[in-house]
């Protein structure tokens, strides 16, 4: 026989035959208790902020600011590689007096 209890601290405490056999602190969502064959339980839990959904949200937003900051980098890359065919092709042979016309 399996207990279960829930207390209103988020602390869940699964035991059977009067021993622990494991112990959750700190989560605030109970998702699922589930029985699978052979006896095994499985016992689904979010901890505040750490739901399928809220972590997807947070991934989210995390790719859209990487791609901005992705899209920047490649800007400035470019603009960097015009500046360097200029000093390359124009300003270091004016300097040197090797232009060519």
């Amino acid at each position: 026989m399996i207990h279960i209890a829930v207390s209103a601290v988020a602390k869940l405490t699964v035991k059977e035959r009067e021993s622990t056999l494991a112990k959750y602190e700190n989560y605030t969502e109970l998702n699922a208790l589930v029985k699978y064959t052979a006896g095994i339980l499985g016992v689904t839990l979010y901890k505040k902020g750490a739901t399928a959904q809220e972590r997807l949200a947070t991934l989210e937003a995390e790719n859209e600011e990487l791609k901005e900051k992705a899209e920047a980098l490649a800007a400035e890359n470019a603009e960097l590689s015009a500046t360097m065919d200029t000093v390359l092709t124009e300003i270091i042979p004016s300097i040197m007096g090797t232009e060519t016309e």
